[in-house]
């Protein structure tokens, strides 16, 4: 399950993985959760609604936030789907409020689960012209 902020990357790591070509924008492109069967591997990728996207966007925050809690139970009470990886795409956080945020989204998450056998990996998005480097960013946030 592949989740974050509105622009934050989501559909970047969608694209590749499940050879699509969709697209996203400034504002929320998805406006509920979409699975992604890819091919005839034995997983699906959800793509969800772009959390704290305030007045601009498809869904208002609380609406995607809800949607995000149900389809995270959902999926955890499932015996054939389940939830094997949560995905969380970070955007490069030039702006404070969006890795401040970041906690909030990863809070919400965890607390709706509570399961510590569901790994999460962190995805760190638009990092291709920051300055200096790459990695720079890690030792600056």
């Amino acid at each position: 399950l592949v989740f974050g902020t509105t622009s934050s990357g989501k559909i970047s790591v969608i694209n590749p993985i499940a050879r699509a070509d969709r697209s996203g924008g400034a504002a929320g492109c998805t406006s509920y959760y979409q699975g992604h069967q890819v091919d005839d591997e034995p997983f699906v990728l959800y793509d969800t609604v772009g959390l704290d996207e305030r007045t601009f966007g498809k869904a208002p925050a609380a609406n995607a936030k809800n949607d995000l809690k149900r389809l995270l139970r959902n999926l955890v009470r499932s015996k054939s789907r389940g939830i094997d990886l949560l995905v969380y795409c970070v955007g490069n956080g030039k702006d404070n409020g969006i890795i401040i945020g970041s906690f909030r989204n990863y809070g919400l998450v965890h607390s709706t689960i509570f399961r510590d056998d569901i790994r999460m990996v962190l995805v760190i998005t638009g990092l291709e012209h920051y300055e200096p480097d790459m990695e720079s960013w890690w030792s600056v946030n």
